[in-house]
């Protein structure tokens, strides 16, 4: 096996191969390598750590030394050579060991057969969806996914096709966030993506489009010579839209960016909680704490009128995560959920901290003393 390749096109394809390498079981070594095959015109990599697998394969370069053949080679180690070296690095396999040469030197790296390297089950796609598409539904939702139960099917992002559009949704049973984006000509389906695997399309993918398929053993997502493949997290989705509210009681509009910094401000002496309320003021924005206490009222549009209470971090969340100039807030009451929306088709729900948890305490007896 011998091939030669610029570490500039090598390297960024292991440092991405080694991420997934890296979380390999210590009980099989043999999933800390990366499988390099070197077809007639190709050079194959695969990474698999049983949960997530990756595959890209780089078309042959130059007229350096070329030779079939396949080993599995520490991937965080040649990774880190490869990326330390500027210019051609030619690899060649020896007996029980692959050599790697570069400018101004040369390593022996052990190797293990490729007859162990267990490899991922991708399955066929049947979608195809816009890249973009993609890396911004991630990037609207992915924050609002279940992190405390990587088990459970709310640790993944739901993406589903119907109508011409697509709608990515996320939620850890404290806040549901969604986008919505043209899919016209894209057939029908619903996936739950490991959220991990969409940030790896989010970072790798250049491609205009990517496709996507699944079957009983997980999700495939390709896109020019690359495939990745995830296992899914057992279990049915919830249906958590259902049981949000259809219609809201009262609305405002404000800018974002007032809202946004008014929170962090505010969010600074709240011990517990942020208190929001709507009036023919405008939205008012209060907390309290033992540091102190902060109210502010911000300029609005707003029809009817309400008190309720939030996590404030939640808040600035699903606010940091929505685009447009202007954001809408809804509510029914401090017993139903609030629902932020802006003018690029996302939205974020969030519960909010019912008024039984509420401690009734005068602010003023939790302010520091002058």
């Amino acid at each position: 096996m011998r091939f030669t390749m610029p570490s500039s096109v090598l390297a960024p394809a292991l440092a991405a191969l080694a991420q997934v390498a890296h979380r390999a079981s210590s009980a099989l070594p043999v999933l800390s390598g990366v499988l390099t095959q070197v077809k007639p015109d190709a050079i194959r990599f695969t990474a698999f750590n049983m949960i997530q697998g990756l595959e890209i394969t780089l078309q042959r370069t130059g007229d350096g030394p070329y030779e079939p053949g396949a080993c599995v080679i520490g991937a965080e180690l040649l990774h880190e050579l490869v990326k330390s070296v500027s210019g051609d690095v030619t690899l060649e396999g020896e007996d029980g060991g692959a050599l790697v040469r570069y400018v101004g030197g040369e390593a022996r790296l052990g190797t293990v057969p490729d007859v162990d390297f267990p490899k991922p089950p991708f399955a066929r796609t049947s979608i195809e969806i816009a890249g973009e598409t993609l890396r911004h539904g991630f990037e609207r939702v992915a924050y609002a996914a279940d992190r405390a139960d990587l088990a459970s099917a709310t640790s993944g992002v739901r993406v589903a096709v119907s109508g011409g559009e697509v709608r990515f949704l996320a939620t850890d049973r404290h806040r549901v966030a969604s986008y919505t984006a043209d899919a016209q000509g894209v057939a029908e389906a619903g996936i739950v993506v490991p959220t991990d695997a969409l940030g790896m399309i989010a970072r790798l993918c250049d491609a205009e489009r990517v496709r996507l398929g699944w079957d009983e053993h997980g999700v495939t997502a390709v896109w020019k010579s690359t495939r990745l493949y995830s296992r899914v997290p057992a279990g049915a989705y919830p249906d958590v839209e259902s049981r949000l509210p259809a219609e809201y009681a009262s609305r405002a509009v404000c800018r974002s960016s007032d809202l946004r910094t008014a929170l962090v401000r505010v969010g600074l002496t709240a011990e517990e909680y942020v208190t929001l309320r709507l009036s023919s003021e405008g939205i008012t924005l209060e907390s309290f704490g033992p540091a102190g206490a902060t109210r502010e009222v911000l300029a609005a549009e707003v029809s009817g009128e309400g008190t309720i209470h939030f996590n404030p971090a939640f808040l600035t969340a699903a606010l940091s995560h929505l685009d447009g100039e202007n954001v809408t807030f809804e509510m029914i009451d401090a017993e139903h959920a609030g629902r932020l929306s802006s003018d690029e088709q996302g939205s974020a729900v969030v519960m909010p901290i019912m008024p039984a948890a509420i401690r009734r305490v005068d602010p003023g007896e939790e302010a520091v003393a002058s």
